[in-house]
Formats: structure tokens, C-alpha cells, sequence
């Protein structure tokens, strides 16, 4: 046992009788004489809840009380908070010495506390009793709560460090003042580093976290302990002794980020941008030697530019934690002042702290906003100039400099050219949109720090279809499949409201299969947020016919995926690009939406006229911005309805070149589809009723590869309409689908889908409350709707059909 310390004041004599303890010999605890009659209906006691006190191989088992009188035993009023009170017999009965520590082990919280114990005699004597001040730190109910009180058996290792933060910063002039105090005041005492700290210091209460210990024993740095403490409901928490050789260590919020960063190992789906910022970093940073021979200065600059999301400041503050590098971070927005010069003067303090701090890695996150690629304003064009100066003097004339600079943008092309020159930021690096692997490596390192019973099969059917999410959109799926693993476990087990507070409780939640496939089919990728579209309910099973159609969209959409391997066994590329044509309402618009639900993909539409501005220029921006998010949230399709109005025949006259904005968008979206910059992963879709506008380049093979008549339905594709349409309505019967399909020869599919419609009104007509509709509304019906695709139409689509 821990030696006794010698007090100033001694506890005051007791003369109240002692309880008298019964031992049952059946369960081996004591009890008290008035719970005898209770612990015979329980017997043995539940060790979990337990509905009296009792002792048991020397640990006390009771509840808490809030300590209500100011007599505390002689015990100095500054230090009641360090202690727990107990009936002088229960401390007999237990062994406990007077002054000496014990364990408390609240069991509705889940939480281990270290006291002194020292004697009391109010209210029960089989209460444990803590100051009212101790309860509220805590934030225990004021309700009875079950504890258990017993010896420290194992000795606690001696502390040689103690890392801690301060919760609430105290002020410049008392720090020095305050950290003596607390030093002090923890001398000779046992802590446990899970427990949350107080310390009060002139009046003001302060709270501390201690973020990491180191004892005296060989290899016992234990900071990876404390990331992997677990305590369950019996497994005492590790405790330690503050001596006076022990040293404190006080971490500021700048190196708190610093540690709390994620391990550059626990970073998914950016092998290859590591590896490569890696290799430089090390030339950089001095941590490899150079060739002698080569007299060229070492590369410093680097510039990680991509989609927000994708992790490019978490990579660059990672992987100098990882080298050991001190990092010195500099927010674009945050740096401006509205005093003159004193942006730019902070922005030289920044590169001369670091320069004196090696190895250090300066970070410039949001470079593009200190440097725009067209300055504004005079401040914008001196703090340019003033970077680009700091980026110089990191390469010249000082060969031993241990200095990088990594800028983070996720605009490269808004950032000044002079700071993207070699000898500045030498080095553009992009992080892109995490492909399969990556999706499926970022979710494997996410979910194995949760409980998680998600199947392999599961997790690879996430990573495939959830085509262009970001690390930071598939991190918010994880939270949100979490959040519906507790929704369930709330509702399954009907647990009350609030209970929420004690984390206890949600112990045995893990994220299921079923928690992970909710969140994936609710999380949209962050570049497709800002292109409001819903998509459709329609399937496949819902157009009748149309089989060639089918075929020719999924070897276009569907096959790149499912068989990338064929298409590189045979040498050929996937078709990059479908139109259908053909008349009116046979079902083109209505197939892209079926596509847009079925193959899971990104799906943009736009429908031509939308993308035309009156602002000269706006127009082809807004191609280009199409494509660019076709690209980011790739593989996607993007469907073109109406497309003869973006796509028409170029005028010959030569007088109007240039001047039309059809021209220049169909010039824009011409490039796009097949110019310099490839279209990976991204089909095409467009669809109308006039191909004869169409430009020639337009439908060339390598934009349009692929032009499928989408003809009037035949009398099969007719059935199929009719059968489809009619099996969600109430008909009689009398009515065949066969007979109804000779009857619409030359009708589209919107007009038999009309025919029906009318049928339906007509039998509302006889009879609001018709439950039936009978086969002379149908007949009707198709008296009042008739074809209406004239007949030279379908003879130009024909033409058009022989000569393409």
C-alpha cells in the first residue's frame, strides 16, 4: 500500500455506534443488519446493479451522494475536492487507510476517478460521499449513482513526463505564475491521463487535458497506449505518480494540430501523390544528400492542386509531421490586414520563423486567394510580388537551407504565373478524385477505426458506385452510416430519449451493411451539389421495346465499366458518344432518364437552349464548366436533350464568321468532345427530332459515334406499350392489348400513352366514381386521339437513316 501522508489535521473521534455487518456465507459479501431481508431476495448480489450496499473481498459497493454539511473532519477546505468521504466503519470493514488513494468506479458513467479517503459521519454511513463541486465538473446526475470503491493493488508507475493542454488559455502575465501553482499542486499525487482536469487558480477555474505521459522504465513512451486505451466496465485504468523530478510539457494550439493530424499511413487512396511528394520533400527538408557532383539548386516549391475534398492540405500537413518537420501554415484569407504593408510584413516573419526553425515546411493553403492571376487591387499585387521574393531568397544564396514551401489551390489556373515559374513552386503535383481503388482503400482506413461489421463485398459494391466522391464526401458517408447505426439501435431496442448522454451505452453499436449502403445511396459527391437535378424513377422495364436502342446505350455506358478488360484486349476505346433521333414522343427523353436511374452513374442533363447568355463569352464558359464537372465527378453521362439547337449547320457566310454565338458554342463543345484535352470516363448522350440541322463534325466518328433511329413502335413495341401502361390501371375484361395495338398503326409512344390517359377520363366522364375502364372508352379514346407525326417527317428520317 502507498505510504500514509502525515496531515496537519487528524480526523475527529466518532462517538455514533458502528454498524453491525452480517457475512453471508452463501455469496461471501457483507451486509448491514436493516439488509438482510433485501439481500435474501438477492442473492447473490448482481455486481452490476445492485439494489444495497455491500463489501465484497474488500470493495465497498454503494452510491453517491453529494457531500451536503461544511464539517469535513478536520480536513482543510482547499483540498476537500481531492477526497472521498466514508463511514469511518465501511473504511474499517474495507481496510482503507486514512489519507490514502482509492479507486472509484462509477459504473452508470463509465468513468474512473482517483480520491484520498477520508472518514465522515453524515447522512447514510453506507453512502460514498463527493464535494458538490466534483459533481458538476463531472457532470454526475443528482439522482443515486452506483460505485464501487477499492484499494490501488497494482503500484503506479513513475512519471517522467507529462504533455498536457490547457481547454481555456490563461492569459500572458499568470502563465508562469499558473504553471508553478500546478506543478505544486500535483506533487507526490496520482493522475490517470483519461480523466478530465481541473485546477483552481486565483478565483478562475481552469481545464487541462493531459495528451500523453513517458515514465521512468525502458521503452514506455506511451503515447500509443493512450491511443489504444480501451477501458471496458473491469479493467482498472493505468495510473501514474507525479514526483518532483517530473517534467511538464505544455503544448500550444499550434503544435496541438500537429499532433492531432492523421498518420500519413491511415491516408487512403493517395499512394502515388505521397510517394512523389515524398521524394522531394526529402531533398528539401536535407533528410538526403544530394549528388555532389550536380551544382543545381534543391527544388522547394511544390504546388498540390485539385478538387476541394480530395485531402491536399491533410497530405501536406501529414507528411511533414511525418518527416519530423516543423509546419508553418499560412491561410490565404486570414493573412490580409487592412493596415498598409503589414500583409506582406507577416508574410516575410512567416518564411524568416521558419527559415530559422529547420527542417521546417511552410504550407500555403488557398494560394490562389494571395495571388490572383489578375490582381485587383494594389495590396493584391505587393503581396505577389512579396511572395514571389520569399520564394527566391529560399534558394539563394543559402545552400544549407532545410526549407520547403507546399501551396495548396483547388484553382490552379486563377493563380498569378510568376509564382507557378521554376525556382519558386517548381513542383505541380495534382490530388484528383480517388478512382475505384482509392474509394475503396479511403473507406477501409475510415471504417477500421469504428466498430464496423460491413462484409468485403459490401464495401468494394460502395467504392464502385460512388463515382466521384472525394475522401472528405466518403468521411461524411461514414458519419452518416454511423449516425443511422445508432437511429436503429435507438429505435430496435427502444431506448429513451437522452440516454444519448452516456456514451456507455452505445458500446455495442457497430455499422452494419445495411447503415453503410443507406449512407452511399444518400451521399452525393460535393461537385455534383451545385447541379440541382432529381432523378427519375423510371427503368428499364418501364419502356416498351426499343431493344436496339438498349443495346447501343449500355455498350456505350454500361460496358466500359463492367468489362473495362475486353475493350483493352481488342485495342479499341468505348464509344464516347450516342444520338438517337426520331419523331416526337417515342420514348428518347424518357430512355436517358431510365439510364440516368439504372447505371448509377453521374448524370448531367441540360437541355440546349439553357447554356446560351446574352453576355458575349458566357456561353462557351458555360460548355467548358460542363465538362469540367463531367470530368471531376467522372464516370458520368451527360445528356443533351434538344440538341439540334447548340449543334446546327454553320452558316457559309463568310461575313458572319465568328459573330454567332451558335457557332462559337458549337466550336466550344466540338473541342470538348474530341480536341487536345481527352474525355476520360465521360459518354455523351443527345437526343432529337431534326438530324438534318445537325453539323456534319457534330456526328463524326470519335463525338457522336454511335446514331440510332428511334422509329415510330411497331406492332410488338406497341404490345409491349400498351401492356406496360395498362397493367397499373384498373381495365376490364374485355380488353385485349393485342386488338388495341393493331388499332394504333403510325401512333407514338406519348400518344398510346395518351390514348390510355383519355380512356381513363372519359370513364370519369360516365361516372365520377368509376372503379373500371371498359373497352368502348378505349375505342372512344382513339377517336379523339389521333397520330399526329406527318408523313414527310418520317420520309426525312428515313432519308437521313440510308445516308448515315
Amino acid at each position: 500500500e502507498t505510504d500514509v501522508k502525515k496531515f496537519t489535521h487528524q480526523p475527529k473521534h466518532n462517538d455514533r455506534p458502528k454498524l453491525k455487518w452480517n457475512i453471508r456465507e452463501n455469496c461471501a459479501v457483507n451486509i448491514i443488519s436493516k439488509d438482510v431481508e433485501i439481500h435474501s431476495g438477492h442473492c447473490p448480489p448482481d455486481l452490476k446493479k445492485w439494489k444495497h450496499p455491500f463489501v465484497r473481498e474488500g470493495n465497498f459497493f454503494s452510491t453517491l451522494a453529494i457531500k451536503s454539511n461544511d464539517d469535513y473532519n478536520g480536513l482543510s477546505i482547499k483540498h476537500v475536492n481531492e477526497y472521498v468521504f466514508l463511514s469511518q466503519n465501511v473504511m474499517q470493514v474495507c481496510g482503507f487507510v486514512i489519507g490514502n488513494y482509492v479507486l472509484l468506479q462509477i459504473k452508470d458513467k463509465n468513468l474512473w476517478l482517483v480520491k484520498r479517503a477520508w472518514p465522515c459521519f453524515e447522512k447514510s454511513l453506507t453512502s460514498v460521499l463527493l464535494n458538490e463541486k466534483v459533481y458538476e465538473r463531472l457532470n454526475l446526475n443528482s439522482k443515486e449513482t452506483n460505485v464501487i470503491v477499492s484499494k490501488i493493488v497494482k503500484p503506479p508507475e513513475t512519471l517522467r513526463a507529462i504533455h498536457l493542454q490547457f481547454l481555456n488559455k490563461p492569459e500572458d502575465d499568470i502563465f508562469e505564475n499558473l504553471k508553478i501553482f500546478l506543478e505544486g499542486h500535483y506533487s507526490d499525487k496520482i493522475l490517470q491521463p483519461i480523466d478530465k482536469h481541473f485546477v483552481d487558480f486565483l478565483g478562475k477555474i481552469y481545464k487541462f487535458n493531459i495528451l500523453k505521459v513517458e515514465t521512468y522504465e525502458e521503452d514506455k513512451s506511451l503515447e500509443k497506449k493512450l491511443a489504444q486505451l480501451d477501458i471496458q466496465d473491469d479493467k482498472v485504468p493505468a495510473l501514474y505518480q507525479v514526483v518532483p523530478s517530473t517534467k511538464w510539457v505544455y503544448i500550444n494550439e499550434a503544435e496541438m494540430s500537429k499532433i492531432n493530424l492523421y498518420p500519413i499511413s491511415k491516408i487512403g487512396g493517395l499512394s502515388d501523390v505521397i510517394t512523389e511528394l515524398r521524394d522531394i520533400l526529402m531533398f528539401a527538408l536535407g533528410l538526403q544528400e544530394p549528388i555532389s557532383n550536380v551544382k543545381l539548386n534543391t527544388m522547394r516549391g511544390i504546388l498540390l492542386y485539385g478538387p476541394t475534398g480530395c485531402g491536399k492540405t491533410l497530405l501536406a500537413k501529414s507528411i511533414a509531421h511525418d518527416l519530423g518537420a516543423q509546419l508553418f501554415e499560412i491561410n490565404g484569407p486570414e493573412i490580409f490586414s487592412k493596415f498598409f504593408g503589414a500583409t506582406e510584413s507577416t508574410l516575410r516573419t512567416h518564411f524568416k520563423e521558419a527559415k530559422l526553425k529547420c527542417p521546417s515546411v511552410i504550407l500555403l493553403d488557398e494560394v490562389d486567394v494571395l495571388c490572383p492571376s489578375k490582381p485587383g487591387t494594389e495590396q493584391e499585387r505587393r503581396v505577389t510580388s512579396a511572395l514571389s521574393q520569399c520564394l527566391d531568397d529560399l534558394t539563394r544564396g543559402d545552400k544549407v537551407c532545410q526549407t520547403a514551401v507546399i501551396a495548396t489551390t483547388n484553382r490552379p489556373e486563377n493563380l498569378h504565373a510568376s509564382i507557378r515559374r521554376a525556382g519558386r513552386l517548381d513542383n505541380e503535383i495534382e490530388v484528383p478524385v480517388p478512382n475505384n481503388k482509392g474509394r475503396l482503400d479511403i473507406l477501409q482506413k475510415l471504417l477500421c477505426e469504428v466498430p464496423n461489421t460491413c462484409s468485403s463485398e459490401i464495401l468494394l459494391k460502395v467504392a464502385n458506385s460512388a463515382h466521384g466522391c472525394t475522401g472528405a464526401d466518403l468521411g461524411g458517408m461514414c458519419s452518416l452510416a454511423a449516425s443511422q447505426a445508432v437511429k436503429r439501435v435507438v429505435v430496435l431496442e427502444n431506448i429513451p430519449q437522452g440516454i444519448t448522454e452516456n456514451v456507455g451505452d452505445f458500446k455495442h453499436i457497430s455499422i452494419s451493411d445495411e447503415d453503410l449502403l443507406f449512407a452511399a445511396t444518400n451521399t452525393k459527391p460535393s461537385a455534383m451539389r451545385e447541379i440541382a437535378i432529381e432523378i427519375p424513377d423510371v427503368k428499364w422495364t418501364d419502356i416498351g421495346g426499343q431493344h436496339d436502342l438498349k443495346l447501343k446505350l449500355k455498350q456505350a455506358v454500361e460496358w466500359p465499366l463492367t468489362n473495362p478488360d475486353s475493350f483493352i484486349r481488342l485495342g479499341i476505346k468505348p464509344p464516347k458518344g450516342v444520338l438517337m433521333y426520331g419523331p416526337p414522343g417515342c420514348s428518347k427523353t424518357m430512355i436517358a432518364k431510365a439510364l440516368a436511374n439504372e447505371s448509377g452513374l453521374n448524370f448531367l442533363s441540360v437541355k440546349g437552349p439553357e447554356l446560351f447568355s446574352q453576355y458575349v463569352g458566357e456561353s462557351e464558359r458555360a460548355v467548358r464548366e460542363l465538362f469540367r464537372k463531367a470530368r471531376r465527378v467522372a464516370p458520368s453521362v451527360v445528356f443533351f436533350d434538344e440538341i439540334d439547337a447548340l449543334g446546327t449547320v454553320r452558316s457559309n457566310n463568310q461575313g458572319s464568321s465568328g459573330s454567332n454565338v451558335q457557332e462559337r458554342v458549337l466550336a466550344q463543345l466540338l473541342t470538348e468532345l474530341d480536341g487536345v484535352a481527352p474525355l476520360e470516363n465521360v459518354t455523351v448522350l443527345a437526343a432529337t427530332n431534326r438530324p438534318d440541322r445537325l453539323d456534319r463534325a457534330l456526328l463524326r466518328p470519335g463525338r457522336l459515334d454511335r446514331i440510332v433511329y428511334v422509329p415510330l413502335p411497331d406492332l410488338q413495341t406497341r404490345h409491349e406499350i400498351f401492356k406496360v401502361t395498362i397493367s397499373r390501371m384498373p381495365v376490364s375484361d374485355n380488353i385485349y392489348v393485342d386488338k388495341l395495338a393493331l388499332l394504333t398503326e403510325g401512333y407514338s409512344g406519348a400518344e398510346i400513352k395518351a390514348v390510355c390517359h383519355e380512356a381513363a377520363m372519359l370513364a370519369l366522364e360516365e361516372h365520377i366514381d368509376a372503379e373500371q375502364i371498359n373497352l368502348r372508352h378505349f375505342e372512344m379514346a382513339l377517336i379523339r386521339v389521333k397520330p399526329r407525326t406527318p408523313k414527310d417527317l418520317l420520309n426525312l428520317y428515313e432519308n437521313y437513316a440510308n445516308e448515315t
